[in-house]
């Protein structure tokens, strides 16, 4: 079985149904692993939009910074300092709307909170206008897509806010049960058709493939287990 997903600098994936059920909640994780083949590229890891001001998206941006992006009605977000790591790596973005406005978005990297920035006012819930499609690999605000040669793989979307205790799990093991948990695509298939689907492991949502007739699917795989013990990674 393939590892992950190679995008291409044109591709991505559209949900097969829209994120109606992404709306109003006070609580939102997305996480996946993503690769860095070089620095200053884009990793979208999900993003789902309508309009400018309406959105829940997390990206690792071309000035190297993380952001987690909740829009409820203007620009909000919380962001990472600029990081140049390539390779693997597994990043998260939480969304808490019960929380000090400070702390109601985080960003992960490799199970530790790297939050360092970002706006302040924060919405306490997420849009009620996002009955529209999501995409992985795309940001619709700006119709920026994961750059050439980057790589996705065990992307999920939760309707709570997941604790670090929690991403630190996910992150060894993708495919264990977790709360909340919406959607999961692993991302690892080995049809390579242009317009493609990739399953929800959730038997939900599936994605598509929009334009990625010279996307692969890859041997390249984060270092993850499925099933069993993670203890056996630790250093």
């Amino acid at each position: 079985m393939a590892g992950c997903r190679i995008f291409d600098g044109v591709g991505y994936y559209s949900e097969s149904a829209n994120g109606a059920d992404y709306q109003g909640l006070s609580g939102f994780t997305i996480a996946a692993w993503v690769y860095r083949s070089a620095a200053a590229t884009y990793n979208v890891p999900y993003g789902i939009s309508n309009g400018t001001t309406n959105a829940i998206m997390l990206y690792w941006f071309n000035d190297n910074v993380i952001y987690m992006d909740v829009r409820n009605g203007t620009t909000k977000y919380r962001n990472s300092s600029a990081n140049t790591s390539t390779g693997w790596h597994f990043v998260a973005g939480v969304f808490d709307g019960t929380a000090a406005d400070a702390s109601r978005m985080k960003c992960y990297l490799n199970g530790a909170d790297v939050t360092t920035g970002g706006t302040t006012g924060n919405p306490t819930a997420t849009s009620s206008s996002l009955a529209v499609t999501g995409r992985v690999g795309r940001l619709d605000v700006s119709s920026v897509v994961n750059s050439s040669g980057n790589a996705l793989a065990h992307v999920s979307i939760y309707n709570v806010a997941l604790t670090q205790k929690e991403i630190c799990e996910l992150m060894f093991k993708p495919a264990s049960p977790q709360r909340g948990r919406l959607h999961y695509w692993a991302l690892n298939g080995n049809d390579t058709a242009s317009n493609h689907n990739e399953a929800d492991m959730q038997r939900i949502h599936y994605v598509t493939g929009t334009s990625m007739a010279s996307t692969s699917a890859s041997m390249l795989s984060p270092r993850v287990c499925v099933g069993g013990s993670s203890q056996w990674l630790s250093s």
